[in-house]
């Protein structure tokens, strides 16, 4: 879950104003609280080893700037920050095999760059040709098939420009497309079996030409997991089926995960669900697991609180330790709360304007007010990544 692309490129935008001229305060919002003894995380942790952790931090806080999202990022031992572009963000239309113009959005990828050389934060580059809210392809290649020669061509020479904006060392991994169990390829029949030929392509050019990088993409965990998951416009096929080791997870190096613990009513689950969702994604596939987004939300109205975070959090780290070997990075979305008109316009992008339990998830996904303030969930992540050696 994360926002549409002209809200994103809007955060990256004042992001990267915040990197070379800070943010000035305005106003906040309170922080959430429910009142309750603050929770305590009972864990027997294990080393990190070479396990990566990482975070969305590109959302602003009212008071403070990504200057503070990034030092709150180091102080949590995080190694790697995640970067959200739609294709269609990077190239404009073409002709063909010719590709269009190729534009780094607000020098994004440049400014993260430089980044890791001065600070030794890697970035996870996801770039979308499809996500939940469609597809984000140049507009020439709108109707065209994912398995032709033009749209690979296009896709290649795409990632090519990309590496000359960002060193493929400062690149953890390469994500191509988000969330696509939630994709709905409408007419276009042939997008369930055509899609994992274009990876399969992209993987093999990449494997000649960057071979540092590995690819995946990411469905969320219950395109993983839910056996009664059925994909849009396919006919019938059920999401696991698709994507596991016999489909889709065969032509990549590695698969993504999305999980918020949530219910149809985008409300919570409990969270001693947490470990049996683990063990199934390992079960999943045999290809390493990276969990690309990880978020509770702290509002009540989600039925969620600050304490209830904190325990998902205590979970998801004792999971993760139980499978440590299988699942090598995890990345939190996100630092810092959004405002309560960023959270209406994200749910309008999803078309659940009014929803306010949508509305109020995605708003209190932060660990960290929008007033920049701990939550008692930045509090045990970072006990928690202390613990592990992070």
């Amino acid at each position: 879950m994360k926002n549409n692309s002209f809200i994103k490129l809007t955060l990256i935008n004042f992001a990267l104003v915040g990197i070379l001229f800070g943010c000035k305060p305005s106003t906040s919002n309170p922080a959430d609280t429910d009142g309750s003894t603050v929770f305590s995380c009972d864990s027997t942790p294990i080393d990190k080893g070479t396990r990566q952790f990482g975070m969305d931090i590109l959302d602003v806080p009212s008071v403070g700037n990504y200057t503070d999202n990034l030092n709150h990022l180091k102080s949590l031992g995080g190694q790697f920050q995640t970067l959200h572009l739609n294709w269609s963000d990077i190239e404009g239309a073409g002709s063909g095999v010719t590709s269009g113009a190729f534009t780094d959005p607000f020098g994004a990828l440049a400014a993260l760059n430089a980044l890791a050389i001065s600070d030794g934060i890697k970035v996870t580059l996801r770039i979308h040709p499809v996500d939940v809210p469609g597809k984000f392809v140049p507009s020439d290649l709108t109707a065209t098939r994912f398995n032709t020669a033009t749209m690979k061509t296009r896709a290649r020479a795409m990632l090519d420009y990309v590496f000359t904006q960002i060193s493929p060392t400062h690149v953890t991994h390469l994500i191509i497309g988000n969330e696509i169990d939630g994709y709905d390829p409408g007419a276009d029949t042939n997008f369930w079996d055509d899609y994992p030929d274009f990876l399969f392509d992209l993987n093999a050019y990449l494997q000649t030409t960057h071979p540092t990088v590995k690819l995946g993409f990411v469905i969320t965990a219950s395109g993983a997991t839910d056996s009664t998951k059925v994909l849009p416009s396919s006919g019938g096929r059920l999401a696991p089926d698709v994507f596991d080791d016999t489909g889709w997870a065969a032509v990549v190096d590695l698969v993504g995960i999305t999980y918020y613990p949530l219910d149809s009513s985008f409300q919570v689950k409990a969270n001693s669900l947490v470990s049996t969702l683990f063990q199934s994604l390992v079960s999943f596939t045999a290809k390493p697991i990276h969990i690309e987004e990880v978020g509770f939300p702290s509002s009540t109205t989600t039925l969620g609180s600050e304490n209830l975070q904190a325990e998902f959090y205590c979970e998801v780290f004792k999971a993760w330790d139980t499978h440590a070997s299988r699942i090598p990075s995890l990345s939190i979305l996100r630092m810092i709360d959004k405002s309560r008109s960023d959270a209406e316009t994200v749910a309008s992008t999803y078309g659940l304007s009014g929803n306010e339990n949508f509305i109020e998830y995605i708003r209190s996904l932060g660990i960290r007010t929008n007033s920049n303030q701990s939550k008692h969930g930045f509090t045990i992540i970072q006990s928690e990544l202390q613990k592990r050696g992070f």
